[in-house]
């Protein structure tokens, strides 16, 4: 069974607990792939994004959840390769240097998961928690809630992040392909 296979069921109960877009990503030689995605939402407005490329790493919940995970230098070094360029669909970033990063990452770490509410995309706010790695290294990937900021005003994390974080260590704890977590630890 591949990883996405084995994420699933966990997102799908995670899409139906929050009635919002999950998504799951993995670190791989330094980046974010999209690994799976379960849609909370069955009508109406709704968020349903493509899982062509990963997330940016310093413009996005995603990202900056996995960041947070590691050493300050390492996080730094791995936005630096790419600088604080947005992709061309991004519409801004709250982060758009190395001393904001650096205080992101810092309160991400403090609290345990990342916010993102319409910066890469207008309209949409993101919760995302990475997904320990058993053997306490950075973390595997990280794992998100997004959808429209009319229904995700910040004020609903009390709501959701008790489930995005227990999903979060359930995905740490099910990883099943030893690769992965190599390759979350290289760049």
């Amino acid at each position: 069974m591949g990883l996405n296979e084995v994420c699933q069921p966990i997102l799908n109960r995670l899409a139906q607990r929050t009635g919002e877009f999950v998504r799951v990503c993995a670190a791989e030689n330094g980046e974010l792939v999209w690994i799976a995605s379960a849609q909370g939402s069955s009508e109406g407005l709704r968020y349903d994004p493509t899982m062509e490329v990963g997330p940016a790493l310093h413009a996005t919940a995603n990202g900056r959840a996995w960041l947070s995970t590691l050493k300050e230098d390492d996080a730094q070094a791995q936005v630096r390769r790419k600088g604080f360029i947005l992709p061309r669909n991004y519409a801004g970033s709250s982060v758009a240097s190395e001393q904001q990063l650096a205080e992101e990452l810092k309160q991400i770490r403090e609290v345990g998961y990342a916010v993102s509410a319409d910066e890469s995309v207008i309209g949409i706010t993101a919760f995302a928690a990475p997904i320990p790695d058993r053997e306490d290294g950075p973390a595997l990937g990280s794992v998100s809630v997004a959808g429209p900021s009319v229904r995700m005003p910040l004020s609903r994390a009390r709501e959701i992040l008790p489930d995005l974080l227990a999903a979060a260590k359930e995905l740490g704890g099910i990883w099943p392909i030893p690769r992965f977590r190599k390759l979350a630890t290289t760049g």
